[in-house]
């Protein structure tokens, strides 16, 4: 409860201040006007934040907040210290400076501050640990890369691995085949070639005695000589045809290549489409493919190897074969009408680019869309084991692209037809 005082006292104080500053020189209270103050205040919370930007820069960055704020503290607690004792000596003087708004802003300041450099310190921290996960997570991927890449790369070289082991199998049983066909061959062709001679050497004889025999004696020995050579030089034509053909067969890296030849590319496409159909009217009692055939006889010579051409082309259009025979037995089965299977061989004088063309067209089954890049791979094959063994194509685009720098383009529409084109150049250099 406030005490009422009478205005008498005040005016006594009054007049007991004035006359003592007059007779025993009592300094008069002073005060300082409202800027002064606010720069009084204000400075004290400066001061503070000048000391906390010194220890943000020095504080130990391993125990930064432990020092940081007992700094701060401290320095709070020294500035209030001052505040204090300047305000006491200036209240000696006569003036009187204000001490509570001092002593409030030598406590909010350091709230402040501390709550700033919390907050900036965790905003910090975050940001580097942003910094290093990123860059974690950017090393995970460039070592999920590189695993992945490592991966692929592994799985090529099995994959080269498996099919050279592969390759390696079929290339030593081919020759094992091969070396196995050959003696017996050899010796098919020594005794046609013996009996050629020995059928000469009959009819030398035979003709010394001719005025001792009867007409009609001469000339059954003479029918019977004659065909007899005939049938021997066809049973050696056709042993070397197929000793040809297993050196086409029997063909690896480590075996020198066959030299280039001048040929006549339309004679051996009919020899090899010879080969084929014997070859499948064997296999199959009802084969009846219709092979149609364009030559272009501007062509003229060209310069290639014979065997590495007949084998790819063997290969080609033995597949384009069975494609329309196949087809030709589902269609007949499926709908009791007959499908007239048919395989185009066509050939073309590139003349711009001084090479030949050959495009070998079937109404088969044709080729699925999701597969048609996969048709040259080695031991790929959607044929039963046996059927196929997945080696034909990839052997005749060796042949062509490889060993004579050709191209094959292939387009298929299923349950349609499917086209192979070769562009084979006219005059190839084969390097072993």
């Amino acid at each position: 409860t406030p005490i009422e005082i009478p205005g008498v006292e005040v005016q006594a104080q009054i007049a007991s201040q004035i006359i003592s500053s007059a007779l025993n020189n009592r300094p008069v209270i002073k005060t300082l006007n409202e800027q002064q103050e606010l720069l009084w205040i204000v400075s004290w919370s400066v001061l503070i934040t000048i000391l906390a930007r010194k220890w943000w820069h020095t504080s130990d960055p391993k125990n930064f907040a432990t020092k940081f704020f007992l700094n701060l503290i401290s320095s709070s607690l020294a500035a209030a210290v001052a505040v204090v004792g300047v305000s006491y000596l200036a209240f000696l003087g006569g003036w009187w400076i204000p001490v509570v708004p001092s002593f409030l802003a030598l406590t909010i300041s350091p709230l402040l501050i501390a709550n700033y450099t919390y907050i900036t310190k965790l905003n910090e921290r975050q940001r580097t640990l942003e910094v290093k996960i990123a860059e974690r997570t950017q090393e995970l991927k460039l070592n999920n890369q590189q695993l992945e890449e490592s991966m692929a790369q592994l799985e090529d070289v099995q994959q080269q691995l498996i099919t050279q082991a592969k390759l390696a199998s079929l290339g030593t049983l081919m020759a094992g085949i091969a070396h196995e066909i050959n003696n017996p061959l050899n010796f098919v062709i020594w005794l046609a070639d013996i009996i050629i001679k020995m059928a000469k050497d009959l009819q030398i004889e035979i003709e010394q005695e001719y005025e001792y025999l009867p007409l009609e004696i001469i000339e059954n020995i003479n029918e019977i000589i004659s065909g007899l050579t005939e049938n021997s030089t066809d049973i050696r034509s056709q042993a070397k045809r197929i000793e040809l053909i297993i050196q086409s067969m029997t063909f690896s890296t480590d075996r020198p290549a066959f030299p280039p030849q001048l040929i006549n590319i339309n004679e051996l496409i009919e020899s090899t489409i010879k080969i084929v159909s014997y070859s499948l009217q064997y296999k199959y009692n009802d084969f009846n493919v219709k092979l149609i055939t364009e030559y272009d006889d501007s062509i003229g010579q060209v310069n290639l190897v014979a065997q590495y051409v007949s084998r790819a082309l063997i290969n080609i259009i033995d597949n384009a074969c069975q494609a329309a025979y196949e087809k030709s037995l589902t269609e007949k089965s499926l709908t009791e009408q007959v499908l007239k299977p048919e395989v185009m061989i066509k050939t073309n004088n590139l003349v711009a680019s001084d090479s030949v063309e050959i495009t070998i067209q079937d109404n088969g089954v044709g080729i699925p869309q999701n597969i048609i890049d996969k048709i040259f791979d080695p031991f790929f094959t959607t044929k039963t084991p046996d059927k196929g063994t997945g080696v034909g194509l990839y052997f005749a685009h060796d042949l062509i692209v490889n060993r004579h720098g050709g191209q094959i383009e292939v387009k298929s529409q299923p349950g349609i037809s499917t086209i192979f084109t070769i562009v084979l150049p006219k005059n190839v250099e084969i390097s072993s």
